[in-house]
């Protein structure tokens, strides 16, 4: 695709390289800051990838940002209401991830659940998969809906799309999980840096894809 003799697609591919890059940069920094004891200059609490709105989370915010606004510009080319749900979702991944929707809402509903326990989860635990998983429903709802009545092009872009948002949420949700589950100290800071780093690498990808996303190519 050429613009003003710019290929998107290339440089989209520099972009991803960029992404990429700065994302193991941040995991390095995450790796010093564990062995701080050595290396003074990374004592930061903020260079952790689990440090609520750290360095690296303020990074991911941006680029959830930049997908939000990306599948918005999409949505507004196109009159397509399918990408108008994918954009809803990401802003909430936005929204939910800086101001910690659920884990907020998910603290008071386990607080009327009281000590209840499931599978070695805590009540806060079970509020916050409750309302991720409500929240999720009502955007899978919006998306499903919108896909079923669209054109071929658009329900390419929704199944790249949907595979690149499973593998996410394997990072986000589910090896959560798995970490909140550990006993072991040691267990939950790799399942952690896993979790956080998978998140980093695969919002990368999906904002390469964004940038590059050719209707006529796929």
């Amino acid at each position: 695709m050429e613009f003003f003799d710019f290929d998107i697609e290339i440089e989209a591919d520099k972009l991803l390289i960029l992404l990429i890059t700065t994302d193991l940069l941040f995991m390095a920094f995450h790796i010093f800051h564990v062995f701080h004891t050595s290396i003074g200059l990374f004592y930061d609490v903020n260079f952790s990838l689990q440090q609520e709105q750290g360095f690296a989370e303020v990074f991911q915010y941006l680029k959830e940002y930049w997908a939000t606004l990306l599948l918005a510009i999409l949505a507004v080319r196109t009159k397509n209401l399918l990408y108008v749900s994918w954009m809803l979702l990401f802003g909430y991944f936005l929204v939910d991830d800086a101001f910690g929707v659920h884990e907020v809402l998910g603290e008071q509903l386990g607080q009327t659940l009281g000590n209840l326990q499931l599978f070695g989860l805590q009540a806060s635990d079970l509020g916050e998969l409750f309302v991720s998983g409500f929240f999720g429903i009502l955007f899978f709802i919006a998306i499903g809906v919108t896909y079923r009545v669209n054109d071929e092009e658009a329900k390419h872009f929704s199944r790249y799309f949907f595979t690149m948002l499973i593998i996410l949420l394997l990072f986000g949700v589910a090896t959560s999980i798995v970490k909140r589950l550990s006993p072991d100290a040691t267990w939950q800071f790799i399942l952690g840096t896993v979790e956080e780093s998978g998140e980093m690498l695969v919002m990368s990808v999906i904002i390469w894809f964004l940038i590059g996303f050719n209707p006529e190519s796929i």
